[in-house]
């Protein structure tokens, strides 16, 4: 066997800087190797004996591949299994009393757009008349504990219509914490609600990306992330999440925002570019950051991260985990750029949206994604409208975009249509022109080169067995 020919299977690859080939497949095999050995390969001159097992393990050798697999990792692709959207993002109101440099939602404090029991009801009617396997219920705003006796009535009504359902249901909560007190924090631990809030780094940068009136909005956020930490800690319950939001403030202080999360108690790091979206969009010149300047802090991140791992602390980030996930797995994505099956997104008024993104879009007046109102229309109806179906040409881009079919990162890549409307007139883009697409493309092969690594590929195997 030793002398016969490896033939490739179906794949995508690039040339990367210094002279290696990234090589990825329809079922999320992802493999670096070195410019002569891909030569070699495809020109039908590699025989098994020199071949690395890798190349099989991920399923780039035509005589080893189990065509089974890629059969579950196509159809997986292409909705096999899909019941109805499970995650269902609520915005109870627009009101918020921080003044956010980059607020994508456009909140300001004082404003009067509330959500009401009514429309409460008609949302709740609406995501449970759908069947999936299970409900994850987020509520966000403005700042949703600013509603505080709406977020409890939508808690304890939804418990009961997913009982009568018999199916499990879980809520989540993205707070930027200040309104937080005893009270509720002793609800959202005892009903094991997970928090999530915004981390932007040390009080330096995080006061400059979410100035409070009259103080630091640091304090309060790093004081109730760390009593969820210790209360997750003590009691075995689901840790708080953090999301940085990466402004130009944030370019020189890598180091400094991983520590925070750190000293804060918390495992997971999260680390995202600022959206062109309401507040951001109007001061982009200041606060905006190019595909190369995230790269750059997400690079220095991601190499103390792995640092501080080779030392025995545990940290890790949130994108580079899922990635880790997909490689130990040979799983592809399921969820790319697909909310309008997987999530739905609810504005205060019972507007429905397609992407937590339109509807924080909405509330800068743009209406354009709206798919309906809860109460006035079903879920089979609003799938049947020529926006929701355009939504879900979008996301196949393989299908309709020639780079993108093509293109090794795809795989893994997800550029919103909110993102593509807003920057390029068009919910399918330009990829060639596309910062976003620019960016993912070159943080998973950033990804990619690291896992080709030894040392660093068993940092990311850990985190796959180790963290969910």
């Amino acid at each position: 066997m030793s002398s016969r020919i490896a033939h490739p299977h179906y794949m995508q690859f690039r040339r990367l800087p210094g002279g290696k080939v990234l090589m990825t497949n329809a079922v999320g095999g992802n493999i670096v190797i070195s410019g002569q050995l891909f030569d070699k390969f495809c020109a039908g001159r590699l025989t098994f004996d020199e071949m690395p097992a890798a190349l099989a393990k991920q399923g780039f050798v035509r005589e080893l591949c189990d065509e089974e697999c890629y059969k579950r990792g196509i159809l997986e692709r292409y909705f096999e299994g899909w019941k109805a959207p499970h995650v269902h993002i609520i915005s109870l109101s627009a009101a918020c009393r921080l003044s956010c440099v980059y607020c994508c939602a456009a909140a300001t404090d004082g404003d009067k757009r509330r959500m009401t029991k009514e429309t409460a009801d008609k949302i709740l009617d609406f995501i449970f008349a759908l069947e999936p396997d299970r409900y994850l219920l987020e509520f966000q705003g403005g700042e949703p504990l600013l509603t505080f006796p709406l977020l409890k009535y939508f808690v304890f009504k939804a418990r009961k219509m997913a009982s009568h359902k018999k199916r499990p249901v879980f809520f989540s909560v993205v707070t930027n914490l200040q309104e937080c007190d005893e009270e509720k924090f002793n609800f959202l631990t005892g009903q094991g609600i997970t928090v999530c809030a915004s981390l932007d780094g040390p009080a330096m940068v995080h006061d400059l990306n979410r100035p409070a009136h009259g103080g630091s909005s640091h304090s309060k956020a790093a004081f109730w992330l760390k009593r969820f930490a210790d209360y997750a800690a003590e009691n075995g319950t689901e840790y708080p999440n953090a999301i940085c939001t990466v402004t130009r403030h944030s370019l020189p202080y890598a180091k400094e925002i991983v520590d925070e999360f750190i000293a804060c108690g918390l495992k997971r790091v999260q680390l995202g570019p600022v959206d062109p979206l309401g507040r951001a969009f109007q001061a982009w010149d200041k606060i905006g950051v190019s595909s190369s300047e995230f790269l750059n802090f997400y690079g220095k991140a991601i190499s103390y991260i792995m640092e501080l791992n080779r030392k025995g602390i545990t940290v890790y980030e949130k994108a580079a985990l899922a990635f880790a996930k997909q490689l130990n797995g040979l799983a592809r994505p399921r969820y790319q750029n697909l909310d309008i099956l997987y999530r739905l997104a609810y504005n205060w008024d019972g507007g429905i949206y397609g992407s937590d993104e339109a509807r924080m879009l909405s509330n800068s007046g743009d209406e354009y994604f709206r798919l309906g109102t809860a109460g006035s229309c079903s879920f089979a109806e609003l799938m049947r409208k020529p926006l929701a179906i355009r939504l879900i040409a979008s996301s196949l881009t393989e299908l309709r975009q020639p780079m993108c079919s093509r293109c090794p990162s795809s795989l893994y890549c997800r550029v919103p249509p909110v993102y593509n409307y807003i920057t390029q007139g068009s919910i399918h883009g330009n990829m060639a022109s596309n910062e976003r697409c620019m960016l993912y493309r070159q943080v998973y092969e950033l990804l990619s080169s690291l896992n080709a690594e030894k040392e660093k590929a068993d940092i990311f195997n850990k985190w796959s067995l180790g963290y969910e």
